[in-house]
């Protein structure tokens, strides 16, 4: 876990909504019921708080959701657990626009030890090949959700991420 990360997670404490964190124990029984442990961002994160709201006041907001609706994607997206909707190993972590964009991980796959934050929506599902990765880390997708200010930074027109590294 990164200073970076540390110092992103304090401000999002301070200056926005979180919900009080859930017990060691809660984490660790999510944790069992999901059959995949979060990696080592996301475990600080939640420790932290579980979930948080950003930007209340803004017509379209970012929402962690909290541990119980960290669910597969494709069941926020289209209310069915069917393969017909995406991978099964995509889930979301971050409302963007309710029922239309979310942040997701997905749980098959990590790149330096972190589960990859890709986007998904009702036009581009989990797994489909439109989907874009959003960040290099947790910490760099929280500073871009909080620089995006209420709009989600990767709804922009003509956004990319950038091949480069990110900023620690």
């Amino acid at each position: 876990m990164s200073s970076f990360l540390d110092r992103l997670v304090a401000y999002l404490r301070m200056y926005h909504h979180p919900e009080p964190p859930p017990t060691e124990e809660q984490l660790e029984a999510w944790q069992r019921q999901r059959g995949w442990c979060l990696d080592e961002d996301l475990l600080f994160l939640y420790q932290q708080h579980d979930g948080a709201l950003l930007f209340p006041r803004a017509e379209q907001h970012y929402r962690f959701l909290p541990l119980e609706q960290m669910v597969r994607a494709r069941v926020l997206l289209f209310g069915e657990d069917s393969d017909a909707h995406g991978d099964s190993s995509w889930y979301a972590l971050c409302e963007a626009v309710p029922g239309e964009h979310y942040a997701a991980i997905d749980v098959s796959r990590r790149l330096d030890g972190h589960y990859p934050i890709l986007e998904c929506s009702r036009r581009r599902p989990p797994g489909s090949p439109q989907c874009r990765r959003l960040a290099w880390s947790l910490a760099d997708f929280i500073d871009r959700a909080l620089h995006g200010r209420r709009h989600p930074y990767w709804c922009s027109r003509g956004w990319w991420l950038q091949r480069r590294p990110p900023r620690s």
